[in-house]
């Protein structure tokens, strides 16, 4: 029915539900367009609000978060390719800080090639970054992949969102952490630098 809608034009009264009916990957795709070019032609106090509509949009899922940002690097090369960079970062930052959808992240490295380890740190990082706390098993076992031989990309834990959560964790005034767990936090953090 909405891509009925669509097609009979009345794509600002679709785009104004929002996130909530893109599960339909054409309607989705037009919204994300739409959307995007809102975005890139609106005033500055109205920016903040429609992006958290695309981010939320975009992060519903694995496969939304995976095509949006496989649209936008498409577009790194257009004569817009700075802005679509930009939106390209601050989604990625998005999906870390607020989403499981960010544990595709490692489709998306650079000069890799791939690699299952790659697949299996994403997931890992993205437990670390949904979870309250970080937990001992999750820093470990990260720390373990790292320093096996075939390791994963060390651009996965670059995520700054990820390197908060270790130092917020690490320094906390009211959180006991045991040698071992500080260690391997300390190591993780390191490998990052």
């Amino acid at each position: 029915a909405v891509h009925h809608i669509l097609q009979q034009g009345y794509d600002k009264e679709v785009a104004a539900v929002g996130g909530s009916i893109s599960g339909n990957f054409n309607v989705f795709n037009r919204l994300f367009v739409r959307k995007i070019k809102e975005l890139h032609s609106c005033a500055s106090e109205k920016k903040e609000a429609i992006l958290s509509q695309l981010f939320q949009m975009c992060c519903t899922d694995e496969i939304k978060y995976t095509y949006s940002r496989l649209i936008l690097a498409a577009a790194f090369d257009t004569p817009y390719g700075t802005f679509f960079r930009q939106f390209s970062a601050k989604l990625e930052a998005y999906a870390a800080k607020n989403t499981q959808a960010w544990k595709m992240k490692s489709l998306f490295l650079s000069g890799s090639e791939y690699n299952p380890k790659n697949i299996e740190a994403a997931f890992c990082i993205s437990s670390i970054l949904r979870s309250s706390t970080v937990v001992l098993g999750d820093v470990q076992k990260l720390n373990r992949m790292y320093k096996e031989g075939d390791t994963p990309s060390v651009e996965l834990l670059r995520c700054p969102a990820l390197k908060e959560k270790l130092l917020r964790d690490l320094f906390a005034p009211k959180r006991k952490l045991g040698e071992q767990h500080r260690l391997h936090i300390v190591e993780v953090i390191r490998r990052t630098v």
